[in-house]
């Protein structure tokens, strides 16, 4: 997987051991993904539950007590 900068902005503020799967993930693989979002704003939540794109506020999208994302949306890009 090849990470551009879009992707790789996205993965601020997601744990360490995601970004580390990531990293490992993308060592192996030759397909460009997008990682198009990580870490949401409560706000951001709202609107995507409000859209019907996301069917709770207990998304692990949301920093947890950590502090940390732990979930990533991400496409091969063809």
């Amino acid at each position: 997987m090849i990470l551009g900068e879009r992707s790789r902005k996205n993965m601020e503020g997601l744990h360490i051991d995601l970004i580390q799967l990531i990293q490992a993930v993308a060592q192996n693989e030759k397909v460009e993904f997008l990682i198009y979002d990580g870490v949401r704003t409560i706000e951001e939540q709202r609107e995507n539950v409000r859209r019907g794109a996301s069917q709770t506020m207990d998304s692990r999208h949301l920093p947890g007590a950590d502090g940390y994302g732990k979930a990533i949306d991400f496409a091969p890009l063809v």
